[in-house]
C-alpha cells in the first residue's frame, strides 16, 4: 500500500496529535519553524543581491553604461507604486500521481512571471533620465557595442556582496527587494494553504537535508506517514520532486508515527517503509517526553501499543517545504 510521509520536530508532536496535519491558515496554534521559513531566511539576502546584479546587467544590455547606472540617483516612489498584475498566490493545480515527471511542468508560480514586468516598467520609466545615451546598436557599431557591453558586464561581476550597504538606496536594489518581498508573500500564501508530504523516495533522498534546514539534529525529528488513499485531493508539489500537497487537514487518527530515527542510513533502508514494518505506531498512541531543548539525550518515547518496539533513548543518534520551498514541520504548511 502506498504511503505519503511528513517530517517534523519533536516540539510539534502534541500539536499534531491534537489537531492532525492542518494548513497554517486553518490552525489555532502554530508550532516550531519549518523548512520553508528557514529556507527563506537563509536565501533572502543572497537572492536580493543576485537580483540586483541581474537588473544591472539588464540595463547594461539595453545600452546604459555601468558607471552611469551606479551613480544614478532617484527616489523610490515609482518602485513603491509597482503592483502585481495577477493573483501571484496562484499555482497550477495538477493531480499527484506516483512516478509523475513533475519537471515537465516547470515553474507554475505566477510571481516569477510577473517579476520581469517590473524590470521592463523600470526601464521605460527611468531610461530617459539616466546619464548619457544608450550605447548605439547600429549595424556599423554592432561589434564595438558588443565589446563595450561585455566589458561593462565584467564590472558587474566584480561587485562584492559585502558592499551591499553602498547600494541599498539604489533604485535597482530597491527593485530587487520589492520583487523578493512580493515573491515571499506569494510563497507564504501558497504554503499556508497546504499540508506537504514526501514520497518514500523523497524521504530517502532529502531527509538529511531537511534536518539541517530545520537547524536541529536527527534525534529531535520524527516521521509520520499516511495511507495515500486517506489524503484528499493530493496535488503535485511544484517546488519539490517526489512530493505532494493537500489543502485538506489530515486527522490524527489517520497518521502513523515513527521515532526515533536512529540514523540517516536507516531512512534509506526499504524495510522501514513496508506495511508491516516494526516501529510504526498510531499517532494517537505515541508520546515523546522532551526534557530540554538543549539536551537531546533527555528525549524519551512511549507507546501504549508497542513499548518494546521503540527504545527509550536516542542519545546515540547523529544529527523538512522541503529543500526548495515546500516542507515545513508544523507551522508553515510544508513538512
Amino acid at each position: 500500500m502506498p504511503y505519503l510521509y511528513h517530517i517534523s520536530k519533536v516540539e510539534n508532536l502534541e500539536l499534531i496529535k491534537e489537531n492532525g496535519l492542518v494548513p497554517k491558515i486553518l490552525r489555532k496554534t502554530t508550532g516550531a519553524d519549518g523548512v520553508t521559513k528557514e529556507t527563506r531566511r537563509n536565501k533572502e539576502s543572497k537572492d536580493i543581491w543576485t537580483a540586483f546584479k541581474a537588473h544591472l546587467k539588464y540595463f547594461v544590455n539595453e545600452g546604459y553604461p555601468f558607471q552611469d547606472l551606479l551613480e544614478f540617483q532617484t527616489d523610490s516612489h515609482f518602485i513603491d507604486s509597482l503592483h502585481w498584475r495577477q493573483n501571484h498566490g496562484m499555482v497550477l493545480e495538477i493531480e499527484f500521481q506516483f512516478g509523475i515527471d513533475q519537471m515537465r511542468f516547470g515553474s507554475t508560480s505566477l510571481a516569477s512571471t510577473d517579476a520581469s514586468v517590473f524590470r521592463t516598467e523600470c526601464l521605460a520609466h527611468f531610461g530617459n533620465a539616466l546619464k548619457g545615451n544608450p550605447i548605439e546598436q547600429t549595424k556599423v557599431d554592432k561589434i564595438n557595442a558588443h565589446n563595450v557591453v561585455s566589458q561593462e558586464l565584467k564590472k558587474i561581476e566584480k561587485l562584492n556582496q559585502s558592499d551591499t550597504s553602498k547600494y541599498q538606496n539604489h533604485f535597482l536594489f530597491k527593485l530587487a527587494v520589492k520583487i523578493r518581498q512580493t515573491i515571499e508573500d506569494s510563497e507564504e500564501q501558497i504554503t499556508s494553504e497546504r499540508v506537504y508530504f514526501l514520497t518514500e523516495k523523497g524521504v530517502k533522498e532529502h531527509f538529511e537535508k531537511y534536518v539541517k534546514l530545520l537547524r536541529t539534529t536527527i534525534d529531535r525529528v520524527f516521521l509520520l506517514r499516511v495511507k495515500f488513499e486517506d489524503v484528499p485531493k493530493p496535488k503535485l508539489d511544484h517546488a519539490q520532486e517526489d512530493a505532494a500537497t493537500t489543502k485538506t487537514p489530515i486527522q490524527a487518527d489517520k497518521l502513523y508515527f515513527r521515532y526515533p530515527v536512529l540514523s540517516y542510513q536507516q531512512v534509506k533502508e526499504p524495510d522501514i517503509y513496508k506495511d508491516d514494518a516494526a516501529g510504526w505506531v498510531p499517532l494517537t498512541e505515541a508520546a515523546i517526553s522532551v526534557a530540554s531543548s538543549s539536551a537531546s539525550s533527555g528525549i524519551s518515547i512511549a507507546s501504549s501499543s508497542a513499548p518494546s518496539e521503540i527504545a527509550a533513548a536516542s542519545s546515540s543518534a547523529p544529527s523538512h517545504t522541503h529543500v526548495a520551498s515546500s516542507s515545513t514541520p508544523y507551522n508553515e504548511g510544508h513538512l
